[in-house]
């Protein structure tokens, strides 16, 4: 059972799944990806120039967003695009029509943004090690090992064909500090020392120049070139000769703190610091004289930053406050002024979403309201930022969007613009808010152990009705024809009749197995996300008498529940979400799972974490650590797996099958481009594995090999439809169908 001090955990696990590096490929069953927006750790950002427009490219978890940022103080979200599987995207470099993107422990992909509000993903190199820093020049990618001093060095990639990456080499061994490049040379740290290299030929690359003396820091980018001088901390370099530098010695333009990367506009010169005074002023009196002019404390931790016509952007992560891109007016260059940020909502609290009608709400660090009819294309339509504001839950009623957070309590939006928000009124309830629902006029708020009523018959002037003490925490309510349902923690559930809203009075009570977080309600059963013990399902069809009839364990801890159909959808913690059929109430059966996974170095394999779900039209709903994820449950009959859209991702690929349908035996062919362990299996429509046709390292080329269409035991398959899979041993996998016939 879990004691009332465990409400803490829902807020500190994300903090501690803030710190993955690299998220795997998941583990599911009969549930898959639709559609992905994405938010999280806001690493790196790059700003650029479209069409007289300016905009800045931001990281967000496993994903990018361009934001249009004409205007400082209203700046646009105007597309995203997610990168699966590459955990944190740890740098940003743009060079003409395409982005450069390294995933720190996945490789480096390049995207199209000659369209800055369709950006197409094009080709990607897989990178062996933890590779954190990326330059480019005309031909080539510089990639530079920055965390792991282990598996240091210099992969080389060529990116003459964007659609087709390949690694060329890898140079050195040593711990990369910095990267830049200047046409076809490049200036690197190896170790804190800076050597200048021609690559020209990169199997044949030219030292050109070593400095033995000068220790460079090897705080993150680090690096600067503008015109024929590098920046660095406290060492600037004239690199008009690059075989002979000229080495100047400077006061500390980081203002002590020692810069992440730097930036240059007009006659000032900024820095990203990462620490309490985050953002380094400094003026330029002349190339080799910087006056450090002090910094200034900005939301978060800024690690990077960019700028561009008087605007500067600033990317912050690894702050419990503030994760996500600030944007400063530097019109007046030794003075920025804040004037606007976009947030990853997530940045504490219970981040809750709901979906009506093909539109998501998702709140946090303000709301955010998604297009999601196509799910495999979701928009951003309206965003709402506000970093001194923890929403907890949220709310859509017609025109107006009602959501809690501890500063203001309840707090109602006119939404009836469909591309904005306005707030009406506020009605400060309580510190700390875990649930809100609706019913007609009045709104029901869990504060704590308290039940709270509001009149929302005028939205301009909520009314407080009252409220009803709980002996534990009010997680989750319902309200279902003039009857709340209460997920009460340890005392279970809880049934009130609210049909006169100044005197609550309890209808009906049970205990559960475990301790009531999320409750939901379909005909004459409520659905208890019950914690420890997964699923309770209990007989309402007597208020008075409520009794618990079925339930179901999970190997994670349930927190929120949501229905369709007839199956309920558990947001289970760290092992994602479990699918249930319960047709049967008396014996739900687990039907299907979808498991998010990432790597954390230093601690092996580990799990994302989900905030909260909701389902709808087909569609489960989450709100996780990487952003919002549609998911489809498909059942034993559908495809197994939609990987083909992972694949160009991928070192190998499956190339078919013949004959289809097959008789006796089934020809597969696959090709593999990068040496290592591969694995090719047959699976049944039911996800389970019949028979492992080859496992073992490969070279790179073209592969064909036959299946008996016999399983494991020898036996002759019966007709039907069966699934081979190509997986590597990172996990990264590839399925096709093919049909079996006597």
């Amino acid at each position: 059972m879990k004691p009332k001090s465990y409400r803490w955990l829902f807020l500190l696990v994300p903090f501690i799944s803030g710190f993955a590096y690299g998220q795997t490929t998941c583990d599911s069953l009969y549930v898959r990806t639709l559609g992905s927006y994405p938010s999280g750790q806001s690493y790196s950002v790059k700003c650029f120039q479209n069409d007289g427009h300016d905009y800045a490219l931001g990281i967000f978890g496993e994903g990018v967003r361009i934001i249009n940022i004409d205007s400082v103080a209203k700046p646009k979200v105007v597309s995203a695009l997610s990168l699966y599987n590459c955990g944190r995207i740890t740098d940003i470099t743009i060079q003409g029509t395409f982005a450069y993107l390294m995933g720190g422990y996945a490789g480096l992909w390049i995207v199209d943004v000659s369209d800055p509000y369709n950006p197409v993903k094009k080709g990607y190199c897989p990178l062996s090690s933890s590779s954190n820093l990326v330059a480019v020049n005309s031909q080539y990618a510089f990639a530079g090992v920055f965390y792991d001093e282990t598996t240091g060095g210099l992969h080389i990639v060529d990116i003459s064909d964007p659609d087709n990456p390949f690694l060329v080499t890898t140079y050195d061994s040593r711990f990369v500090g910095g990267v830049a490049t200047k046409d076809s040379l490049v200036f690197v740290t190896f170790d804190g020392k800076l050597h200048v290299l021609n690559v020209v030929n990169p199997m044949d690359i030219k030292t050109l120049y070593i400095d033995s003396i000068n220790t460079i820091s090897s705080s993150g980018k680090g690096l600067l070139i503008n015109a024929n001088y590098l920046y660095s901390n406290t060492n600037i370099y004239d690199i008009a000769d690059p075989a002979n530098p000229v080495h100047y010695s400077t006061s500390d333009f980081s203002s002590g703190a020692g810069c992440y990367n730097f930036v240059i506009q007009d006659s000032a010169l900024y820095g990203a610091c990462g620490g309490i005074l985050d953002l380094a002023i400094n003026k330029i009196v002349d190339p080799v004289t910087i006056t450090n002019l002090g910094s200034m404390d900005t939301p978060g931790w800024g690690n990077y930053l960019d700028a561009i016509s008087e605007k500067l952007c600033m990317a912050s992560s690894l702050s419990p406050d503030f994760n996500g891109i600030s944007i400063y007016d530097i019109s007046t260059p030794y003075t920025p002024q804040i004037a606007s940020y976009i947030t990853d909502l997530k940045s504490y609290g219970n981040s809750k979403l709901i979906a009506r009608s093909d539109t998501v709400f998702l709140c946090g660090r303000g709301i955010e309201i998604y297009d999601a009819v196509d799910p495999n294309k979701i928009k951003l339509i309206a965003a709402f930022y506000d970093i001194n504001r923890s929403f907890e839950d949220v709310i859509w009623d017609q025109n107006y969007i009602y959501a809690v957070d501890g500063l203001s309590g309840l707090c109602a939006y006119d939404y009836s613009s469909k591309d904005s928000l306005r707030l009406t009124d506020s009605l400060y309830l309580s510190e700390y808010y875990l649930s809100i629902t609706a019913s007609g006029n009045t709104v029901f708020v869990g504060a704590d152990n308290n039940l709270k009523v509001v009149d929302i018959s005028n939205p301009d002037s909520l009314i407080s009705l009252g409220q009803t003490v709980f002996t534990d925490y009010v997680w989750d309510i319902e309200v279902k024809n003039d009857l709340a349902y209460i997920a009460n923690g340890q005392q279970g559930l809880y049934i009130y009749n609210v049909a006169n809203k100044d005197s609550l009075y309890e209808v009906g009570h049970c205990l559960t197995p475990g301790s009531a977080c999320g409750v939901i309600i379909n005909g004459n059963y409520a659905y208890i996300a019950d914690y420890d013990s997964g699923l309770a399902i209990v007989d309402i069809g007597d208020a008075a008498n409520p009794q618990v009839i079925g339930s179901l364990d999970t190997p994670g801890l349930a927190r929120y529940v949501a229905f369709d159909t007839s199956l309920i959808y558990l947001m289970d913690d760290s092992t994602g979400i479990r699918v249930i059929d319960a047709s049967v109430p008396v014996n739900p059966q687990e039907v299907g799972y979808y498991s998010l996974r990432y790597y954390e170095p230093g601690m092996g394999e580990s799990y994302n974490y989900m905030k909260s779900i909701c389902s709808g039209a087909g569609h489960i709903y989450a709100n996780t650590l990487y952003g919002l994820q549609i998911y489809e449950y498909y059942g034993p009959n559908g495809v197994l797996a939609n990987d083909s859209e992972f694949e160009s991702n991928y070192c190998f690929k499956l190339i078919g099958s013949y004959p289809n349908p097959a008789v006796n035996f089934l020809s597969i062919s696959y090709e593999i481009t990068t040496p290592g362990t591969y694995e090719l299996s047959i699976y049944n429509v039911l996800g389970q594995k019949i028979s492992l046709i080859d496992k073992g390292n490969k070279v790179p080329g073209q592969y064909t090999l036959k299946w008996n269409c016999k399983d494991a035991n020898g036996h002759k398959v019966a007709p039907g439809v069966y699934f081979y899979q190509l997986r590597d041993k990172g996990n990264n996998r590839v399925t096709k169908k093919t049909v079996v016939i006597k």
